[in-house]
């Protein structure tokens, strides 16, 4: 994704080097080097982005912040609901996610019923190691019948990585393990 970037940007500067027109080859120089030293410094900040190797548990602040909606879609039922986490471990805080589950049963099946199928959206707020960290996120999983948990966490806008969500529903608790910069 760099190399894009720092592309687009040399095509951005070569299109306002073609815009202006120098006197001599001496104001010409000084902008070449005003926009290498420019292109340098960008480059050295970008790449020493560190990333970290992070694990942990996500458990659940008790029951949803709302009662879920639930709303027939044929011989499945979608439901929406939001959720507050606790995080421990690797990176420590808070999560609040939306979810728009589809469960591949009727509504008002007990929960662990049938299959599912869970999207959300939210947001993270807490610390890795000293360092406070935010970001926004993005969480996609399936969950068997017996309650298995297979995900992923998307993180970005602040904080970026890939984490894996697994475990057992029923439990009460998700381990995670991932990357982050």
């Amino acid at each position: 994704m760099m190399f894009y970037t720092n592309l687009n940007l040399f095509s951005g500067i070569l299109l306002v080097t073609s815009l202006f027109s120098f006197n001599n080859s001496n104001e010409m120089g000084r902008f070449s080097a005003l926009v290498s030293g420019f292109c340098s410094d960008l480059n050295n900040h970008s790449l020493t982005d560190t990333t970290y190797d992070v694990s942990g548990t996500i458990i659940p602040e008790g029951p949803p912040t709302s009662p879920p909606s639930r709303i027939d879609a044929g011989t499945d039922c979608i439901v929406d609901l939001v959720q507050l986490y606790q995080i421990t471990g690797s990176l420590t805080g808070k999560m609040k996610l939306d979810y728009r589950i589809i469960v591949h049963g009727p509504c008002g099946s007990p929960a662990g019923t049938y299959n599912e199928e869970w999207i959300a959206f939210g947001d993270f707020s807490g610390f890795h190691g000293e360092k406070s960290v935010t970001s926004r996120l993005s969480y996609t999983a399936t969950v068997t019948h017996q309650g298995m948990v297979n995900g992923t966490i998307t993180l970005g806008q602040g904080m970026s990585g890939t984490l894996t969500i697994r475990g057992q529903f029923n439990e009460g608790k998700l381990a995670y393990q991932g990357t982050i910069r």
